[in-house]
């Protein structure tokens, strides 16, 4: 019996670091976050496959997301903290191309740009992120 518990006694510091790496593997959390999710569309069909991206007005960390088939998107922040800084944001919306699936894939060229440039490059686009839960939805005319 003294031998099992001495074999045991060798592993306590182990079991402590073990333990105190686990309660540190939790994610961060940033203040200040508001989820933001929504609907890209244009002239009223849902527009697929678009980057979206929110940079904050004063400066900081910008999220970005991508539209699915229904023109849906979450903004990502970091990681896999979803939302976007609170504040005013520039928006850009950018075509994206298509996902490429089976053997031999190559990297997409850029599609052209079927977004005016009002929505990405010279953007007139701009979103209030509050905290807690939002819903942005922008409805894009040709």
């Amino acid at each position: 019996m003294n031998f099992i518990l001495n074999q045991w006694q060798q592993y306590v510091p182990l079991l402590g670091v073990l333990a105190i790496a686990a309660a540190g593997c939790g994610q961060p959390t940033y203040d200040g976050i508001g989820e933001v999710q929504g609907t890209v569309t244009l002239d009223g069909q849902a527009y697929p496959n678009a980057l979206i991206t929110f940079s904050p007005v004063g400066g900081g960390r910008p999220s970005n997301g991508l539209t699915d088939e229904q023109g849906n998107y979450q903004l990502i922040y970091i990681r896999t903290q979803k939302g976007a800084e609170a504040g005013r944001h520039s928006v850009k919306i950018m075509t994206m191309p298509a996902k490429h699936e089976g053997p031999g894939m190559r990297p997409a060229t850029a599609p052209k740009e079927l977004l005016p440039a009002r929505y990405n490059k010279r953007t007139e686009l701009n979103a209030t992120v509050e905290e807690g839960p939002n819903t942005i939805d922008f409805a894009l005319e040709s």
